[in-house]
């Protein structure tokens, strides 16, 4: 894509709008994506806390990508729901079982 001074795509305001249509004439879509992210416990946690362990929020997030994430895979796959996620590089390190259990949801 080449650099624009309005972006890639032409101003149009909402008033001119070319009109969406979803399949089957739905009026509603949505995406399901929950985040699972690692964050080691020897390096500072993202927000207002700075201090190293950082124990609260890492272990909300631990319990997250050791149940959480599977709870909810296992729910929106009981309900036929199907979903994409968002990860960050370190879980593909540190909890493979998680990305290998959202690769056979596929």
């Amino acid at each position: 894509m080449d650099p624009q001074p309005y972006g890639p795509f032409p101003y149009r305001p909402i008033t001119d709008h070319l009109g969406l249509s979803w399949p089957n004439g739905k009026r509603l879509a949505f995406v399901v994506m929950p985040a699972f992210e690692y964050f080691p416990l020897n390096m500072p946690i993202p927000g207002p806390r700075s201090n190293v362990p950082e124990t609260s929020g890492w272990g909300r997030r631990d319990y997250g990508n050791r149940v959480g994430a599977f709870r909810i895979i296992d729910t929106l796959s009981r309900f036929g729901i199907r979903g994409a996620v968002a990860l960050n590089s370190m879980i593909c390190d540190h909890c493979p079982q998680l990305v290998e259990k959202c690769l056979e949801q596929d």
